[in-house]
């Protein structure tokens, strides 16, 4: 690529440059040098150029060669904005001038920038300005991480990396605004705690937490989106104050740590969560009480496809998941859901059921919504006899049957907390005590 070439892919301003890092992965220092195109090892050095009109320079690292600063940067005479260390470099001596980055605006790497924040504060100012940016995290040497410090996203920022090998550390906060549509945030891990403070339509997909996602109180986050994400060895994955409404936990993964002592997903009078298709699990670990999956304080949250699992057959009966508010739906599996059930709301929706952690356990230290069974009976004088239905409270209906016998018909006639009360009838409706009888039976709470 000659050097006109090179001059031909800016604009007057140097905004909006179409020239990028890729072009010198493909020639050499050496290469680039005999086209006419300078070329310098560190930031120093280019700070150092006394530059002419239109002069075009190759940098070869921030700091050393292939540190991943590298980059072509052409001279602005007319410039004078600030120097930020990683797109808009003043030269030593000040005045007029600066030397500009060639790249998509919309698109930093973090090892740009002396500091990896400074790519944050880059795009957090060109946010104010209402445009769009996304800040990349190259994949690092897994004993190796960014360390941001405090600093907060603003919500026209965007973040993604290469996965968990894109590692994050410090205090970060996501922020957003009433109306705004925030960018996504993409293959990263966090190792510190995160804070979603005002946040709105922000999705984090394939992200790894190490430490707890916060909503702090009347946090007023509402329609975010946690897709493909994981909680790793954490006390608790997500910690929800009130006043942050409609977000969503979808096809997710938390594995607790065995000491934790809150429960993996805890909100605070906070309405319309959707935890869907997410497995929880804790370590397992026959000593130490179990904290619950899931607590759920407010109204109208939905709990679907999700598998919760602990210790098979742990001497504690603690409550797995806890619903507190009005009008909630649980949706349970089959099987995997091993803890008790502690509904202390109203009007909560419980469908689905559970399997026992052992034959000889009582049902009854678990929760099932729907129960079904055959069990053999022998009615009393007046044809009634009781059938334990193993429910975690009185059902609402029941349905029972007489197998093998066409001239025996049962009837279900109330219950209580502990077992469903069945008269057996001849045809004629008359009460029978002849024999004993298998009954089929099924109820719902």
């Amino acid at each position: 690529m000659e050097r006109r070439d090179f001059l031909l892919g800016f604009s007057a301003t140097g905004a909006g440059a179409v020239a990028s890092t890729q072009v010198a992965a493909a020639e050499d220092a050496d290469a680039l040098a005999a086209k006419g195109i300078k070329v310098v090892s560190t930031m120093a050095d280019l700070r150092a150029q006394k530059p002419k009109s239109d002069d075009i320079i190759w940098l070869r690292g921030h700091r050393r060669p292939n540190d991943g600063g590298e980059g072509f940067f052409h001279w602005d005479a007319e410039s004078k904005d600030a120097d930020n260390g990683g797109t808009i470099i003043a030269p030593n001596g000040g005045g007029s001038g600066r030397w500009l980055r060639a790249h998509a605006n919309s698109f930093v790497n973090a090892k740009w920038f002396p500091n990896p924040a400074d790519a944050i504060a880059y795009g957090n100012a060109r946010g104010k300005a209402s445009e769009n940016t996304v800040v990349y995290f190259p994949s690092l040497p897994y004993s190796k991480f960014y360390d941001i410090g405090k600093v907060t996203v603003d919500t026209r920022v965007g973040l993604c990396g290469d996965g968990e090998r894109s590692r994050i550390s410090g205090n970060i906060t996501f922020v957003g605004g009433a109306r705004n549509l925030s960018s996504p945030i993409r293959d990263l891990r966090f190792e510190n705690a995160v804070t979603i403070q005002e946040c709105r339509h922000r999705l984090f997909e394939n992200v790894q937490f190490m430490d707890t996602t916060i909503f702090p109180d009347r946090g007023q986050s509402y329609y975010n989106t946690f897709l493909h994400c994981q909680w790793m060895l954490v006390a608790t994955a997500i910690e929800c104050g009130p006043v942050n409404n409609f977000n969503r936990v979808m096809n997710c993964r938390v594995f607790m740590r065995k000491d934790a002592t809150s429960a993996g997903i805890r909100i605070v009078d906070s309405d319309g969560w959707v935890v869907d298709a997410t497995a929880i699990e804790i370590e397992r670990d026959r000593s130490t009480p179990y904290p619950p999956f899931i607590d759920l304080g407010g109204d109208a949250h939905t709990v679907s496809g999700c598998w919760f699992e602990r210790a098979y057959s742990a001497p504690f009966k603690d409550p797995g998941i806890i619903l507190r508010g009005n009008g909630n739906y649980l949706q349970l599996g089959s099987m995997g859901h091993w803890m008790p059930i502690s509904d202390l709301g109203r009007r909560n929706k419980i469908t689905g059921s559970i399997r026992r952690t052992s034959a000889t356990e009582s049902v009854r230290d678990n929760l099932a919504a729907e129960w079904r069974g055959l069990d053999k009976v022998k009615p009393d004088a007046k044809g009634n006899t009781r059938i334990k239905h193993r429910l975690f409270r009185t059902p609402a209906m029941a349905h029972v049957s007489v197998k093998g016998n066409a001239t025996r018909l049962a009837h279900y006639m109330s219950a209580d907390d502990v077992y469903l009360e069945v008269r057996i009838t001849d045809l004629a409706g008359q009460p029978v005590s002849d024999r004993s009888y298998e009954i089929a039976w099924l109820a719902i709470v």
